[in-house]
């Protein structure tokens, strides 16, 4: 029909999902016996209909223009055009599945395998027995150790729980939360072009926890997120790693091979498409004003994104408080008082800040650039300096 018309058919992919459980990699018992939750047989459509019916999320993909299409691609048969069509069509819907629910999941025994077979890291850690006097063996089990201690272990049940729960905190001590919505949408566009790197402003520890939630309500995938180590205690660390959180030493000074850990396995989750969440300036800010940048991370995001074939984009976040939960202990620092390590005290101390309100929460995005693109740009600009002989 399109080859006998003029008028260009616009074919607009439909996504339907039924629940915000990321796939697993490797097919589990119920996936046997009842089909995967992306391909699911009758039974467990029926279950998941009635469980999550009133949390359906739908979501239009990018249209594609069949005219266009036939135009650029006029020795094909119209079968085979089919065919092509049918695969551009389900990988849309395919994309749109995995902004809502992320990447299809490994188990971290599995990441932490591929991750230490990797030639890059092999290599690092060859060069470490080389030039110590421990064998390889010895060296690679280290490595793993520093991985169990690093690695993300994001469960879907910490995920929903933890929404759940903010929910209700949010609620609680805030009087509004307030979402750039048309920033919003231009983050769920630039998610359909490739791996995001998220960087917010950080003021509060609240910070690591809205971002996510924030994208969870909307049907977005929350970000794997860097936090420090000094936050890795029991039991706020198990909590926030079932959440997605990986955790990186404060500095790598004296330590030779976890800086190639840490840039190995930030290679690895851009790789299998998962968003990342950085807070660049290091720590919390007692100012309100931007802190310098500590280039560390970045500088291993960037190297990692420049080898990848899907663009890796910045987003920049503003997060704005009327009042900081953690007001009185950085008046307390800005007095001159010790800055108190974090521990299970800021746990049990939950209570108070429950039954407190802390005025409105503001979330707004900046402009989103993509790795590639800025590098082409930055290199136009030096081209183009002053004493610099352009063509």
């Amino acid at each position: 029909l399109q080859r006998k018309t003029e008028r260009p058919s616009i074919l607009l992919p439909q996504t339907l999902v039924w629940t915000k459980r990321t796939p697993n990699r490797q097919p589990t018992l119920v996936d046997v016996l009842f089909g995967p939750s992306d391909w699911p047989g009758r039974l467990r459509t029926s279950l998941q209909f009635l469980f999550n019916y009133r949390n359906a999320i739908h979501r239009g993909g990018a249209p594609f223009d069949l005219l266009a299409f036939l135009t650029e691609n006029q020795d094909l048969t119209d079968a085979q055009a089919a065919d092509a069509v049918r695969y551009a069509l389900l990988r849309r819907m395919e994309r749109e599945r995995t902004i809502i629910l992320g990447p299809a999941r490994k188990t971290g025994a599995r990441l932490k395998d591929e991750l230490l077979r990797s030639p890059r890291l092999r290599r690092h850690m060859q060069l470490a027995a080389r030039d110590g006097s421990r064998p390889l063996s010895t060296i690679e089990a280290d490595a793993r150790r520093e991985l169990d201690r690093l690695a993300a272990a994001a469960v879907t049940n910490g995920v929903v729980l933890r929404y759940r729960v903010l929910r209700v905190v949010w609620d609680r001590i805030y009087d509004g939360l307030v979402v750039d919505e048309e920033g919003m949408a231009r983050v769920r566009e630039a998610a359909r072009r490739g791996p995001l790197v998220l960087v917010p402003s950080h003021k509060s520890h609240v910070d690591y926890l809205v971002v996510s939630s924030v994208f969870y309500q909307r049907g977005l995938a929350p970000p794997l997120i860097a936090a420090g180590a000094n936050l890795s205690f029991f039991p706020l660390g198990t909590l926030f790693r079932h959440a997605g959180a990986f955790f990186i030493r404060r500095s790598f000074k004296g330590q030779k091979l976890y800086p190639h850990i840490v840039d190995a396995y930030i290679r690895k989750v851009l790789h299998e498409g998962h968003s990342l969440e950085v807070f660049v300036e290091g720590g919390r800010s007692r100012t309100g004003k931007l802190l310098p940048p500590k280039l560390g991370i970045l500088s291993m995001i960037v190297d990692a994104g420049l080898g990848l074939t899907q663009p890796v984009q910045f987003v920049p976040i503003s997060i704005g408080y009327e009042r900081i939960i953690e007001e009185g202990s950085y008046v307390h620092e800005l007095e001159g008082g010790e800055k108190k390590k974090e521990d299970i005290g800021g746990l049990l101390r939950a209570p108070r800040v429950l039954r407190s309100r802390y005025g409105r929460l503001y979330l707004q995005f900046g402009a989103i650039f993509d790795l590639a693109s800025h590098r082409r740009e930055a290199a136009g600009h030096e081209s183009n300096a002053p004493g610099q002989i352009t063509e």
